[in-house]
């Protein structure tokens, strides 16, 4: 049975410690590696246990990857032979892969169920629930306060401060010792280094759509590679907050999260609430930076007063520095 053979492959990788689940997919396939992002993060990661998939990460060479990593190649038949190639150059160098061949794209019904099979079996020998989100309504309900909080004072209750320039605003959880850091680069170096092998980086990125997949931002994801050497996740606001948050708080902490706001420039107001589509997302990053910090993740949030790309372009200057 596939559905089977891929879920024990995907478990018991994840329990000898490679449970960073790397995908390759087929451009005849877009979208299909976000889906199974959701599926995989929401249903493994609880109880201090998960499989977090990788999708959309700036490829590498396979001695750039960690043995933290599993991977999974998903192809159409007669699609260009590269990912069949790259299958190969990885399992030569000792990483698990499994390739799953599609005879056309028409087949994705076909490959939706094996996946779900395959996940719900994974669960199965990890020892967790596949069919509950228990961390997702967390940030919802602190989201909802943040609301109510602002419906009632007209602002949002933004947190400390922990460093300010004419350009950008930090705030992170309690545990951030940075004491002689004077930049926002410093900061941001300081937080980096508080990952460890075996953990991984997340970026939560609440800008416009647009930055999540641009230049700037796969480039700050390859940087952020380099630097620490671990798997980067990069999530699009408020979309992962239904499918890796939950894995980001219920399974085990070894994320290093990276928040990016920014001020909104186009207000929206929504009709019948009190507050507008800005409010509405930054409430919703508060939220979610509240149910990190709660949960005693690592996490910073850069908060950029203006230009958010030109914003992103130090960052990756500060990871690479």
């Amino acid at each position: 049975n596939p559905g089977l053979t891929l879920g024990a492959f995907l478990a018991e990788a994840a329990l000898a410690g490679r449970d960073k689940l790397t995908l390759l997919v087929s451009p005849e396939l877009p979208g299909f590696g976000g889906w199974i992002e959701q599926l995989v993060a929401e249903s493994t990661g609880k109880e201090g246990k998960g499989i977090l998939p990788v999708d959309g990460e700036p490829a590498a060479p396979p001695n750039a990857y960690g043995d933290d990593r599993v991977f999974a190649i998903i192809r159409c038949d007669g699609a260009e032979e590269s990912l069949e190639e790259t299958g190969r150059a990885l399992a030569a160098a000792g990483h698990p892969v499994a390739t799953i061949r599609m005879a056309r794209a028409e087949d994705l019904g076909g490959a939706f169920y094996l996946w779900e099979l395959a996940t719900a079996c994974a669960c199965s020998i990890l020892g967790v629930n596949a069919f509950d989100e228990p961390n997702v309504s967390e940030s919802k309900e602190r989201t909802g306060a943040l609301l109510s909080e602002f419906a009632r004072t007209g602002r949002l209750e933004e947190g400390s401060i922990r460093f300010e320039d004419q350009e950008t605003l930090l705030f992170s959880d309690a545990d951030l010792d940075a004491p002689y850091a004077s930049s926002v680069n410093e900061w941001f170096r300081a937080h980096l280094s508080r990952a460890c092998d075996g953990d991984y980086l997340a970026l939560l990125v609440f800008l416009p759509p647009s930055f999540a997949g641009s230049e700037p931002a796969a480039d700050l994801r390859t940087a952020l590679r380099e630097r620490t050497d671990l798997a980067v996740s990069a999530g699009i606001a408020p979309r992962y907050l239904h499918s890796t948050g939950q894995l980001f708080k219920g399974g085990a902490n070894r994320g290093v999260f990276v928040q990016l706001t920014a001020e909104i420039p186009t207000n929206v107001p929504i009709p019948g609430l009190p507050y507008s589509f800005g409010v509405l997302c930054r409430a919703q990053a508060l939220g979610d930076f509240g149910a990190l910090a709660a949960h005693g993740r690592r996490v910073l949030r850069v908060h950029f007063k203006s230009d958010a790309e030109r914003g992103i372009r130090d960052l990756i200057r500060g990871a690479s520095g």
